[in-house]
């Protein structure tokens, strides 16, 4: 689930990937407040995870993970596993092979052209410039039902 100009720019993104041979593969995208908490308990370090509190751009609907994929599906080396918080996440690391380096510069290019910018320390989150301006969105939303489970 993304706003409506994430998912503008996310369109862009795709188009761009497959004028490259390439596919995005989306990892997160909005993300509910409990969910933030969970993160949040595993790893409280604000350098690699918004404090729940504050509201993190996932929860505004402006910000995606991904990754990059071949024509036929198969994950591209990017040199780290999604969510890895380690230095070597970040997206331009010297001690990340050069196979996996070109990736994440063509995933970078790939978003960029569609509208989103990166941040410095992982590789697979791209969001809205601006994101904080965008409100949060509820956790809860009227057009989805929900089942009964006893």
């Amino acid at each position: 689930m993304l706003h409506p100009v994430a998912t503008s720019a996310l369109q862009r993104s795709i188009d761009i990937a497959q004028l490259a041979g390439l596919r995005l593969l989306i990892l997160d995208a909005y993300r509910q407040q409990q969910a933030q908490w969970h993160l949040w308990d595993v790893c409280p370090d604000a350098n690699y995870d918004v404090p729940p509190a504050q509201g993190s751009n996932h929860r505004r609907g402006v910000a995606i993970d991904l990754m990059l994929l071949d024509e036929d599906g198969r994950e591209l080396d990017i040199g780290t596993a999604f969510d890895a918080m380690e230095s070597q996440s970040h997206p331009f690391h010297l001690d990340v092979a050069q196979p996996a380096q070109r990736n994440r510069l063509m995933l970078n290019a790939i978003m960029l052209g569609g509208g989103f910018v990166g941040m410095p320390i992982e590789w697979w989150h791209f969001e809205l410039p601006a994101a904080t301006t965008y409100p949060l969105l509820p956790d809860h939303f009227s057009c989805v039902k929900r089942k009964n489970v006893s």
